[in-house]
This record gives structure tokens, sequence and C-alpha cells, in this order.
């Protein structure tokens, strides 16, 4: 069984970070090991409280599933300040890793509120050439790319190809939507793959993020391209919220244990 090391925070609703990436995991036959960074006090409708955990213990928690497992994968989520983001990067670079590194670079909500410090997400910044694949949403590309509107087809033709060279790390821009469609965008040096979906209504998206880069991970880690994990990590996706169970009050989670074709 494959071994997939997520670096993430906790989600008391059980549809995000670390839970939905054990699910995700699981949902792919893949074991899911953790490092926790920061304890959330959260549901559908929102964040209440954070505790992060501190980098000091993010970094023994990650070095004991390394010691231990041959980890094929390590996924990289909600890393909350700069302290943590300096570590992590830290372990990545003394270590030199040759596994896949998926990240989540999680700065700003889909619904456009900053989540990091602006120190902090200069650090993260910093993070992305460490990484196999960087997976934003549209307000993240928006601020990692300097952008001064969300981003649109033409700007990642114009804008993406350059960028991922510059920062020598492919990018996945997650859901550009297009009429009735949910477009993703897997920019490489050697130019730009589109995965596409219908476009699904039903409001059920909490941990959609999380658990599309988990996804990718487990992947990877089963020896998939980077085009076909994002691909089926796409397809898993949109099935999951069809199936979504609409529990919460907000947006509800999606159903981690969907069939997969």
């Amino acid at each position: 069984m494959k071994v997939v090391l997520t670096i993430a925070g906790s989600d008391s609703s059980g549809g995000a970070g670390i839970q939905a990436d054990i699910k995700t995991a699981e949902a792919f036959g893949c074991f899911s090991a953790t490092a926790l960074t920061v304890i959330t006090a959260q549901n559908t409708l929102g964040v209440r409280e954070a505790m992060p955990l501190g980098a000091s213990l993010v970094r023994s928690q990650i070095e004991a599933v390394m010691e231990d497992f041959s980890v094929e994968a390590i996924k990289i989520g909600m890393l909350y300040d700069t302290e943590t983001i300096l570590g992590v990067g830290e372990f990545l670079i003394q270590n030199a890793l040759k596994i896949p590194v998926v990240l989540d670079p999680v700065a700003i909500s889909q619904a456009g509120s900053k989540l990091l410090l602006d120190e902090a997400i200069r650090s993260l910044a910093d993070l992305f050439p460490l990484a196999t694949v960087v997976t934003p949403n549209l307000k993240e590309t928006e601020l990692f790319w300097n952008l001064d509107q969300e981003p649109t087809l033409e700007i990642l033709r114009e804008r993406g190809v350059e960028f991922a060279r510059e920062r020598g790390v492919a990018f996945v821009v997650k859901n550009l939507r297009k009429e009735d469609r949910s477009v993703d965008y897997l920019i490489q040096e050697e130019g730009i793959a589109s995965f596409c979906t219908p476009y699904v209504k039903n409001g059920q998206s909490h941990g959609t993020g999380c658990s599309f880069s988990m996804a990718i991970a487990c992947l990877l880690a089963l020896g998939l391209s980077l085009p076909e994990a994002v691909k089926e990590a796409k397809d898993y996706i949109y099935k999951a919220m069809l199936e979504a169970p609409f529990l919460g009050r907000g947006a509800g989670p999606i159903l981690h244990r969907v069939k997969r074709s």
C-alpha cells in the first residue's frame, strides 16, 4: 500500500483539511500519514477559531513519519504561519526528497478573504520551486502571479507558461467556469492542458480543494503521470460533489467514498 503524507490543518466538521485528506487517500487505496499544523473550530458556515501547533511540533511529526514509513508522495495544505512555512521548506531542502510534492497554497478563500498575513504569503511563494505541482484557486492565482484581476484563459495563456518556467513548477489553476462547465488548467513549461467536467450547482463544495490536491498526490504515488493524475482527480471531485450527503447548513462536504470508474 502506498503511503502519502499530508501536512495540513484540521477541520472539526470533518469535510476539509486533514480529515478530508485521510478520506481521499482511502478512496484511492492509499494510506495517509499526517502532520497536523493547526487545529480549527469550524463548520460548513465558517471558521470560528484556530490554534497553530508550532513549527517545532510540525517538523517533529514529519520526521517521525518519514523515519518509519516509505512515503511515496507528500501533500501540503494549510501551513498557517510564517514559522511553519519556513520549517517545512527547510525540511524539504535539507532532505532533497525524490518524491512528488503537491502544494495547495491555502492563502485566500474562494470568497476572497485572506487566510495568511502578507509575510507568510511571501514565504509560501518561496515553497513553489520545492513542489512538483501547485494547485491555487482563482484568487490565489491572482495573488501569487501579481495580477490585477482573476485569471482568464487569455491571461493563463499569456502568463502561465512563463510563470511555470520562472518558478520551476507546474500549476493547476482550478475551476474556471466556462458556460456550464468547470475547467481546470494544468500549466507546465511545455504548455497548457485543460480538463473539464460539468459545473455542479448544488453548493456542496466544502473541502474540494483539499480533496483535489490529496487525490493528485495519491495518484502520483500510484505511478500516474501528472496530466493523468489531474484528470482523474478532477473526475473524482466531480462525482463526489454529485453524491454529496448534504450535511450542515452551509456549503456542505462531498462524499469521499464515491465509487470511482
